[in-house]
């Protein structure tokens, strides 16, 4: 059911959300000035509610973040992201709600966010010193990307609708970015960007859904809950599904779904309330999980899809695990992570591990 979801919202929201978004910000000027001279005239969406937030976050393998300090596989990723106001629909995504009706009832019946981002996600072979092609190990590539994301939240159930749009090849500048930053830190250069991924435009759509599956609580609020959920991811960065789960322990835990991940293809941070005047810690909770992911197509291990390239042979099945702890310092929302991943592909039975820092401000 989920993958009939995100192949409808694609086909709408391409040529619909982006092709009129231009048409859709003349009528908003039009009608703000109808506005102005009507006091009476009534608005098609509410007024601004609690959840605007701004978010950063970034993943990397380095020691100084709590990583292996390993310089290969995925070894960095960063996002800067913005959620808006909870129910407010931006000039983006308001053709795709006006002519979807499973969007317009959501939005009706249960709290949804919409979100924008900009990330990088870099891969590199675990030979950096050599300028040559290394035949058993995968190829260096850089993905840069703009995501749109939709939140629908429920009493007990969450989705997640996220639309990537970017490119991979030299284009995403991943040699700039990582050179640049280790030449900065004082730390080795890495000579193979040569032999990377091709130009690519990508077009990627994600879905997930989670679900408040079992939670204990007392006078003081919630200490313990357990979150399963599944997704899939279709484009021509990646093909695949996953499912897992995330179980949270601690002081006062929110009633959201839990923290997400960039790597993890699961859209912005569900927002939470922020903390009351006066109060400096509003929740803390250490989380532990675990996610199976069924891979068909990887760009970064298949390489281009319109052009030979030599590829490893991947493993269709892998398996991730995290360890974590999550706080909120008045308007901050903090999360730190240790993630870690078994062999993706044959030539190289290595695992790898990284660690993610979330940073979210809330705004409302």
């Amino acid at each position: 059911m989920f993958m009939i979801k995100i192949l409808i919202f694609l086909t709408v929201l391409l040529p619909v959300g982006f092709l009129d978004a231009a048409n859709a910000e003349e009528s908003n000027l039009q009608a703000s000035q109808n506005t102005e001279k009507n006091q009476n005239t009534t608005r098609s969406y509410p007024e601004k509610k609690a959840g605007e937030a701004i978010g950063f976050s970034v993943e990397n393998d380095a020691r100084v973040l709590g990583g292996p300090g390993s310089d290969q596989s995925y070894t960095n990723g960063v996002k800067f992201s913005y959620a808006y106001n909870e129910d407010h629909v931006p000039v983006w995504a308001k053709s795709t709600v006006k002519k979807m009706n499973y969007f317009q009832n959501k939005i009706d019946e249960t709290k949804v966010n919409f979100g924008i981002s900009f990330a990088q996600q870099i891969y590199t072979p675990a030979d950096v010193g050599t300028d040559q092609f290394v035949p058993d190990d995968r190829r260096y590539a850089a993905w840069s990307y703009f995501g749109f994301s939709s939140q629908i939240t429920a009493q007990s159930r969450a989705e997640v609708f996220e639309l990537d749009l970017g490119i991979v090849g030299p284009s995403a500048l991943g040699e700039q970015v990582q050179n640049n930053f280790h030449h900065l830190i004082r730390s080795t250069t890495s000579n193979g960007w040569a032999n990377q991924l091709s130009d690519e435009p990508t077009v990627q759509l994600s879905y997930q859904q989670k679900l408040r599956f079992y939670e204990l609580s007392d006078s003081k609020g919630k200490f313990f809950d357990a979150i399963p959920y599944y997704g899939a991811g279709l484009g021509n960065v990646h093909i695949g599904a996953h499912v897992g789960g995330l179980i949270r322990a601690g002081l006062n835990i929110p009633n959201d779904f839990g923290p997400t991940r960039l790597s993890a293809s699961d859209g912005e941070s569900f927002i939470s309330e922020k903390a009351d005047d006066g109060e400096i810690l509003k929740y803390i909770y250490i989380f532990a999980g675990a996610r199976g992911n069924a891979v068909f197509h990887d760009i970064f291990l298949d390489g281009n899809t319109f052009k030979s390239n030599r590829t490893v042979h991947k493993y269709p099945f892998v398996l991730e695990t995290e360890l974590g702890f999550a706080a909120q310092l008045k308007h901050w929302d903090l999360v730190w992570r240790f993630v870690t991943r078994t062999p993706e592909f044959e030539e190289k039975q290595r695992i790898n591990s990284f660690a993610s820092i979330n940073i979210l401000y809330l705004l409302n």
